[in-house]
């Protein structure tokens, strides 16, 4: 076999996929880590699935969740623009109609939230440490370059030629792949611009799979995994299946009605069609854990829900215990191996040309 684990993106909901992994890692002898060839996270899904790959106790990143949310997600101080701007940005921000939803002036202006208090909260767990530090298991995250105007996925050196992704510490990639629109600003990375993965791979199951064949293409090595197709499991964690449907208000609904909902239609839509997608390659070599969010007050801030969205992980868990620790946790995965970082030996290879 070889095996996945994909955790979803979900702000504050990512609480939910820590909780059910620590209650999961406490029925067994190692690190959760040591089961999966490879685990892929997206947004608040790639801080936990860092912390696996690094062999960090799930139940640390269930504190983090505790003890850190409230200082991560507490909204910026109001934007004091000139008076012209503010009679403009009034002007755009009132609600049309009662079946209109404003903006608030400030969203016009600012992200909701800081970047810093995320910076401190990961570089609490993780500190200095370099993706190309990470030994317990293969790692993908995306993101999304907007200075280049592509997608991205950052990588452990698990195959030939990455030599862009090792040198950078996870606390910046974790920043990137966390940076929501509208919710947290962008975050610089090397000379670009990152934003959230979680515009095209909220779910990077599809991700991993891919992943999963090109290893499966590439990585030639006696240490590496001889596997096909068929072998390949996925253990898949989402962040709540929303109950919702949305009225928009007729011809009249613009950037005030869309713009809070557009980033959250869009990453929950992803994720979605990759569970279908999945479903249907992969059959019963296919677990997905999730549950429903019983209305729409369960955003990606909702940090009220915090104790809940803890307690349905534990249970989700438990429900499940038998059949996943059967599936994906009786065997141990075998060592990962880095591949050499060939810009060691070829120093006019520019950085990153390989990924």
């Amino acid at each position: 076999m070889f095996r996945i684990l994909s955790l979803d993106g979900g702000g504050i909901r990512g609480a939910f996929t820590a909780s059910l992994l620590a209650e999961v890692e406490s029925r067994l002898e190692l690190p959760i880590g040591r089961y999966f060839d490879l685990v892929a996270g997206t947004s608040t899904g790639a801080l936990i699935a860092a912390a696996i790959a690094s062999g960090i106790s799930a139940n640390i990143i269930v504190e983090l969740y505790e003890k850190k949310s409230g200082e991560i997600f507490k909204p910026r101080p109001k934007h004091k623009p000139k008076k012209w701007r503010h009679r403009l940005g009034m002007h755009f921000a009132r609600p049309a109609s009662k079946a209109t939803i404003g903006v608030p002036f400030d969203d016009f202006l600012q992200s909701k939230y800081e970047a810093q208090p995320l910076r401190h909260a990961v570089e609490g767990v993780f500190g200095r440490q370099l993706i190309g530090d990470l030994k317990m298991c293969r790692l993908v995250i995306p993101a999304v370059d907007v200075s280049a105007g592509r997608t991205i996925v950052f990588k452990t050196p698990h195959l030939p030629n990455l030599t862009r992704d090792r040198h950078y510490r996870i606390s910046d990639v974790l920043m990137a792949t966390t940076a929501a629109p509208t919710y947290f600003p962008h975050a610089p990375l090397g000379n670009g611009s990152m934003v959230d993965g979680g515009l095209w791979a909220n779910n990077p199951g599809m991700v991993a799979y891919t992943e999963a064949m090109k290893i499966r293409e590439c990585a030639k090595r006696d240490c590496d995994p001889m596997f096909e197709f068929p072998d390949i499991h996925v253990l898949s964690i989402g962040t709540g299946e929303p109950r919702y449907s949305l009225s928009p208000p007729g011809e009249t609904a613009g950037l005030g009605w869309w713009g809070p909902r557009v980033f959250d239609i869009a990453s929950i839509s992803q994720s979605q069609g990759t569970h279908f997608q999945l479903q249907y390659l992969l059959d019963d070599r296919y677990f997905r854990l999730n549950f429903d969010l019983p209305d729409p007050s369960w955003t990606l801030d909702s940090i009220k829900h915090l104790p809940e969205l803890m307690h349905r992980g534990q249970t989700v868990a438990h429900e499940n215990l038998p059949r996943i620790l059967d599936r994906f946790f009786t065997t141990t995965a075998p060592d990962f191996d880095s591949f050499e970082d060939c810009r060691a030996k070829q120093s006019s290879l520019p950085l990153g040309s390989a990924n």
